[in-house]
This record gives structure tokens, C-alpha cells and sequence, in this order.
């Protein structure tokens, strides 16, 4: 009686919709759960607890019913891989691709693990706590591995993969999963050489799978490696106008100084000391803001606006940005200036107008607002300028950078476009805990 019951338990939790619950969730558990994440999970229940029901109710799975298996087969295990993306996406802050991805692969290793418990039960038809037994570790064995391969690589690679590449894979291996375990339900043809079959088809899929992964970290790494030469050339652009300007300052104030030393009247004297002050108050108009590596960047950014006719207006308290690293400092309003600025550029020199604000609410949140002027609409993409680059698989790493860099400190990034002012706002919200 005990044996039997201990059996009917394990076969409870290596049900079909068990088992795959379980990976799914190992291979997801290091993503960022969304809000509200035990309401959510509580709609997966029924997708789970409906199909252990029907098995203990009929002994057979749902999907085995006849009307299921009459060349449906394939597309009942699209629809349930469908539905587990769709889950994970709803529990777990991720893409729709990657969602799909680990479906995918959860549906893989849960039909290896099938496969083993099928050659496990064929080898010992009749010990059953025996069968147990060995299952159990089996089962054990098989998620160390999941872990160890996928499901850390996936948590230490935040790269999706082509869509194209995911649907073409999702079909294929929807269709051969499909038609390997038809051919072992429908004819009943089950043997060692039929399940070791099946199960290294099982196997080689996932490899296969993510060695299209390992691929799309590989492009992603190039496109990141080409972006980093792309930023370093454009500081040493950046930084070559700055030495220019000042070159063309100091050349101005040797000019101003000659004239200064013929003139004969007050009059052009104070004419030609007004001009040597308009020509350095770039540089004696330096802000201490409480925060060094905020005053480097915004007198940096000061002087390529005032060679390009952008009024730069900054209020910010820097002491409030102390919990940021120098080089997050730079990161995050770096590049939030340097957009403005580029855009700008494209502006009539009436409008070129940038600002950079911050300011404290009443539930202390450390709010900071980059606003410039911009009368072209934009699209945005999952909350994020679409780029109007040509070669766009380089371009909107350093938003997406941006964003990474405020939600790494428990901040939030926002973008908008304001049709009624034509002005674009850059917002940064970081919590109480992160800036006190």
C-alpha cells in the first residue's frame, strides 16, 4: 500500500505538466520577477494542477486523447510551448524571444527526463520503489546539469535571440518532439533502442540550441566590442574639438591682449576687456555642484555647446548623486547629453536649448530631467528612441546602457517626446535607499 502510494506521488510530480513547471522555473528563477509576482504565478496553477487531475482521474494524458492524435500530434506541443512562453513572460521581466527560448528548451529537457524514467521502467518493470529510486536520481542528476549548462548561461548572457532563428527552431523541434513521442504512444512501439533513440534526439536538440545561443552571445559581443571602438573614437573626437576650442580661446586672447596694449582711449580699453572676459567666462563660469565627477562632465559638455551655439542651462545638486560611481556618472548623463547635444545640432540656432535639472519629491525620490528641444517626432521602442541610424545593429546601446546603469542602482529611465512643447525629456528616478 505504502509503495503504492510513494509511486503514485512520483508519478504526480513527473507528470508531463509537473516536470516542465519545475524546469521552466529553474531555468527562469535568476530573471527579475514583475510586479505583483504570486498573483501571477497563481494563473500558471491550472496549467499545471488540471493536467495532474485529468492523469489521476483517467490514467491517460489530456493531449492523448484521440481527436489529439489524428495528425495534431505536432501542433498540440506548439500550442502548449506557445502557452509556457506566454506564462514565463507574464511571471518574469524578459522578451517575448527569450521567453519562447526557454520554453523551448524546458520542453526539451523534460522529454529527456521522460525518456530516462521510460528506460529506468523498461529495465525494472517490477520493483517499483526500486524504479523510484533510480528515477529520482536520474531526475536529480538531469537539473544539476540544466543548471550548471543552461541555466546559468542564460542568467549570465542577457542576449535574445534573432527572431527568425527562434521561430525556425521552435517549428522544427515542436514537429520532431511531436512525432517522436506520437511514435511511441500511437504504436506502442517502446524498446531500448527506440527510447535511447529518442531521448539522443532530445539531447542534440538542445545542443543544438544553444549553440544558436552561444552564437547570438558571440554577436552580441561583436556588435558590443564595435560599439566600445565606436565611443572610443568619438571621445577622441570629442576631446580633439575641446582642445581646439581652447586652442581658438587662447589664440582669441593673445589677439585681445595686442589690441589691448595699443589702444590709446578707455573707451576701446573697456571694449577690449569686455571682450578677454566674454572669451574665458566659459571657464570661470565652472559650477561646484558637490560632486567632481558631475562638474568634469558638465564643463566638457559646456564647451562643445558654446562652440555650437547650445544654450546649456544645468541646476543639479550633485551631492545627491554620491552613491554614484564616477563612471555610472558618466554612463548614464553622459550619454543623455550627448544625444541632446547631437540633436540639437539639427536644430535652428534659435532653438538649441538643453537642460539639465534635478530635484528631490516629497516620498524622496531623487528625480534628474534632461530636456532639449527637438521638433521631429520619435518612435520609440520598448520605451527607447528608435535609432534613425543607418547601421542601427551598432546603434542604441548607450540608451540601452543608460538604462541598465539606472536600474542597477533600483532607478527607473524614461523617455518621451512632448508634441505640444516639441521637446524631448530624458527622466531618472532613483529611490530614498540608493542616493541617502
Amino acid at each position: 500500500m505504502l509503495t503504492e502510494m510513494l509511486v503514485t506521488v512520483w508519478d504526480c510530480l513527473t507528470n508531463f505538466s509537473v516536470a516542465l513547471f519545475v524546469v521552466e522555473l529553474l531555468m527562469a528563477m535568476r530573471a527579475r520577477r514583475r510586479s505583483l509576482f504570486w498573483v501571477r504565478m497563481l494563473v500558471w496553477t491550472p496549467f499545471v494542477t488540471i493536467p495532474v487531475g485529468y492523469w489521476l482521474a483517467t490514467g491517460s494524458y489530456f493531449y492523448m486523447l484521440p481527436w489529439f492524435r489524428i495528425g495534431w500530434y505536432p501542433w498540440i506541443f506548439t500550442a502548449l510551448m506557445a502557452v509556457s512562453a506566454l506564462l514565463l513572460w507574464c511571471c518574469f521581466e524578459m522578451s517575448a524571444t527569450r521567453a519562447l527560448f526557454i520554453a523551448v528548451a524546458s520542453h526539451g529537457v523534460q522529454n529527456v527526463m521522460y525518456m530516462e524514467d521510460l528506460l529506468i521502467e523498461l529495465a525494472m518493470p517490477e520493483d517499483g520503489l526500486m524504479v523510484v529510486a533510480l528515477e529520482l536520481m536520474a531526475c536529480l542528476v538531469t537539473l544539476a546539469i540544466v543548471w550548471k549548462v543552461c541555466a546559468q548561461r542564460l542568467h549570465r548572457n542577457e542576449v535574445d535571440v534573432s527572431n527568425v532563428a527562434m521561430l525556425t527552431f521552435v517549428v522544427v523541434s515542436s514537429l520532431i518532439v511531436g512525432v517522436l513521442n506520437y511514435w511511441a504512444y500511437s504504436f506502442s512501439y517502446v524498446s531500448t533502442a527506440t527510447l535511447v533513440y529518442q531521448l539522443t534526439c532530445s539531447a542534440l536538440l538542445l545542443v543544438v540550441q544553444f549553440n544558436v545561443f552561444n552564437r547570438s552571445v558571440d554577436m552580441a559581443r561583436n556588435a558590443a566590442m564595435e560599439q566600445m571602438l565606436r565611443a572610443a573614437e568619438r571621445r577622441y573626437r570629442l576631446t580633439q574639438e575641446n582642445i581646439d576650442i581652447i586652442n581658438r580661446k587662447c589664440h582669441d586672447l593673445k589677439h585681445q591682449i595686442t589690441l589691448l596694449r595699443d589702444v590709446s582711449t578707455p573707451v576701446e580699453r573697456e571694449n577690449s576687456l569686455a571682450q578677454i572676459e566674454q572669451a574665458i567666462d566659459i571657464y570661470d563660469s565652472l559650477i561646484s555642484s558637490g560632486n567632481r565627477a558631475l562638474d568634469t562632465l558638465i564643463m566638457e559638455k559646456s564647451l562643445i555647446c558654446a562652440e555650437r551655439g547650445i544654450e546649456l542651462t544645468t541646476l543639479v545638486d550633485g551631492s545627491k548623486l554620491g552613491f554614484l560611481e564616477d563612471v555610472d556618472v558618466y554612463s548614464l548623463l553622459g550619454n543623455a547629453l550627448d544625444n541632446a547635444i547631437e540633436r540639437e545640432g539639427l536644430e535652428a540656432e534659435e532653438n538649441r536649448i538643453i537642460s539639465l535639472t534635478s530635484r528631490e519629491s516629497g516620498d524622496n525620490m531623487l528625480a534628474i530631467q534632461i530636456d532639449n528641444y527637438c521638433s521631429q517626432p520619435v518612435a520609440f521602442v520598448d520605451g527607447l528612441p528608435k535609432t534613425t541610424k543607418a547601421d542601427s545593429a551598432y546603434h542604441g546601446i548607450g540608451t540601452r546602457s543608460m538604462r541598465y546603469v539606472a536600474e542597477r542602482y533600483g532607478g527607473t529611465l524614461s523617455m518621451q517626446w512632448s508634441a505640444e512643447h516639441n521637446r524631448f525629456s530624458v527622466t531618472i528616478l532613483f529611490p530614498a535607499t540608493s542616493h541617502r
